[in-house]
């Protein structure tokens, strides 16, 4: 890598992300070495770059690529091949490249978990350099540290620059939860008021209080449809707040103890179902999505990627009378503290390490989640993941989830990026998946899943060996990182 090129490119770079306000590239410097194709004006021109992307399967990954794609390559001259394959076959596109050493894409979204696999194929580029001679555009100070940390690094490292984190929220129907009418019966029958809930046990109430099938509306719905979609709710929201885990600090698996226990036995209990619509077994996230734009529910727990949709009108009957709040956690019987905590999904933006574009792939990192194209996807696309953009007083008038989405990701808890732990996912999703069809028990089905975990880690040779970070030492690694790298983050 040459610093020069680099340092030349970040400032043509940091123009190109001003297109849409009229901004002139600048020329490179005459004694920068810099020996890209083109003229100083667009010093990427003639270059191929070739990026692999889930934007078909992820909305706001996708409308991220309509707006901003066509003005890379604009500005740039950069004949941009965008490959957006099904879900699973970009898995297994992304897999075989880093196995074969080949450069299939030169930059690519990868998924959280993804990382530990590649990172041991020798697959992703370090960024550090990047990040060090960066034009202040990419700005990870204005990144939450939480993401930084847990979506951006591996083992101490930044691989990933952090496209969102697609964290969980609670939208609830306020045309039902400010009616005087049903505050009143809510007092009388539950003797507290009405108000967007703080913990499970008043989730739980009110969603019971509002099902009424012959009104056709229920409480909330929460995706049963396949082992992994349960899996994903379960840590959304009930597991990790909860206090449950997936790895102690020496990476033994706690897929089986009375927090996990409690958590799943809450989410599939008689009760907790009864609130929820007919066909709930087979619910994925379309559909639960659905009932929720139609007001079939009075809660609901999306994830912020969904928002925009959620809110659109054209889309969605209910899009005026959706409020926004943190999800419920469990509150502390001896002391009454709430706790919260929610899985950080998603992933971010990789170099491959193998690519022989590796300055073009870093300018169009740098265009997509850029501080001046962040602010083109709050005002058009209705999401954030910059703080400067998440704390906004303006924004948070137009979309008051806004903070509701920054604070969620403060405390958001990772799933493992280990190169295992796929496989690790799989025994427990799999075998949640048979306590849900009847044929175990919740004690048999995390015993089993435990026991198939603990062989899978031992089999990796992780278990007492390596040691499990939790996200608040993970925060301290990243700001270690961080400072490392000239950047002053204001959260460390």
């Amino acid at each position: 890598m040459k610093r020069t090129r680099i340092q030349s490119l970040v400032v043509f770079i940091a123009c190109l992300s001003l297109i849409v306000v009229g901004c002139a590239a600048p020329v490179a410097p005459a004694d920068s070495g810099d020996d890209m194709m083109g003229d100083d004006d667009m010093p990427l021109a003639g270059t191929t770059l070739r990026v692999g992307s889930i934007g078909d399967a992820l909305p706001a990954l996708g409308t991220q690529h309509e707006r901003l794609d066509p003005d890379f390559a604009a500005a740039t001259g950069v004949d941009l091949q965008a490959d957006f394959p099904p879900f699973t076959d970009y898995v297994a596109k992304v897999t075989t490249m880093c196995q074969s050493g080949s450069d299939l894409y030169d930059v690519m979204w990868l998924d959280g978990p993804w990382y530990g696999l590649f990172v041991s194929q020798g697959c992703l580029e370090d960024l550090s350099d990047y990040i060090a001679n960066d034009s202040g555009e990419i700005a990870l100070d204005d990144y939450p540290l939480r993401s930084l940390a847990v979506l951006g690094t591996y083992n101490e490292t930044f691989y990933v620059i952090p496209q969102f984190a697609a964290v969980g929220m609670l939208a609830y129907r306020m045309d039902l939860f400010n009616d005087p009418d049903e505050q009143a019966a809510f007092k009388e029958e539950y003797g507290y008021d009405l108000q967007v809930p703080e913990t499970w046990g008043q989730y739980l109430d009110i969603g019971t209080f509002f099902t009424r099938p012959d009104e056709g509306l229920w409480g909330f719905n929460h995706r049963y449809g396949n082992p992994s979609s349960l899996m994903g709710d379960l840590l959304i929201g009930f597991a990790f707040s909860r206090g449950a885990s997936l790895f102690d600090g020496d990476w033994n698996p706690t897929f089986n103890t009375p927090e996990m226990q409690d958590a799943l036995g809450f989410f599939t209990s008689e009760e907790f179902l009864a609130a929820q619509p007919p066909g709930k077994e087979g619910y994925f996230t379309d559909d639960v999505m659905l009932n929720a734009m139609q007001g079939k529910v009075a809660m609901y727990i999306t994830e912020n990627w969904a928002i925009s949709n959620l809110m659109d009108p054209s889309r969605s009957p209910m899009a005026e009378n959706l409020g926004w709040a943190l999800i419920p956690g469990w509150e502390d019987p001896e002391t009454g503290e709430i706790h919260r905590g929610t899985m950080a999904g998603a992933g971010g933006w990789a170099i491959n390490a193998h690519s022989q574009n590796k300055d073009a792939a870093w300018a169009y990192i740098q265009f997509m989640q850029g501080k001046s194209n962040a602010k083109i996807l709050a005002e058009e696309q209705q999401w954030c993941y910059r703080i400067s953009d998440c704390s906004d007083s303006d924004y948070a008038a137009m979309y008051p989830y806004f903070p509701i989405n920054l604070g969620q990701m403060e405390i958001m808890v990772p799933r493992p990026s280990e190169a295992w732990w796929p496989e690790a996912e799989f025994a427990f999703a799999s075998n949640v998946g048979k306590y849900m069809a009847g044929e175990m028990t919740i004690e048999e089905a995390l015993a089993a899943a435990q026991a198939e975990a603990e062989q899978i880690v031992a089999d990796a040779g992780y278990a007492g060996v390596f040691k499990n970070y939790t996200p608040t030492e993970k925060e301290g690694q990243a700001c270690a990182e961080l400072a490392s790298l000239g950047v002053q983050h204001p959260d460390c």
